[in-house]
């Protein structure tokens, strides 16, 4: 038993890759990184834990923020990839 009717999946598919090639398209003329990215967006960029980025900073990687009690982190992009590449070494 299907749950669409033929057409209709056509018409799905068809709106599903008329939105991919958008979202691509947006990607690829999207805005350069921003030089500082907030700690909850590193972690979910680098795919990596709380721990894993603390464990960043006793390696060196410099903490941004305005305050030492302050909840809003930020780091630098240029220096969480120059880290990371020297530890691969």
């Amino acid at each position: 038993m299907e749950l669409l009717s033929q057409s209709a999946t056509q018409e799905l598919k068809s709106f599903i890759k008329k939105e991919i090639t958008e979202t691509m398209q947006e990607m690829k003329q999207g805005e350069p990184l921003k030089p500082y990215i907030q700690q909850k967006e590193l972690l979910k960029e680098l795919g990596v834990s709380y721990t894993w980025l603390k464990k960043l900073e006793r390696n060196g990687l410099k903490r941004i923020s305005l305050g030492e009690n302050d909840r809003v982190v930020f780091y630098s992009r240029v220096q969480v990839y120059a880290l990371l590449e020297r530890l691969a070494r």
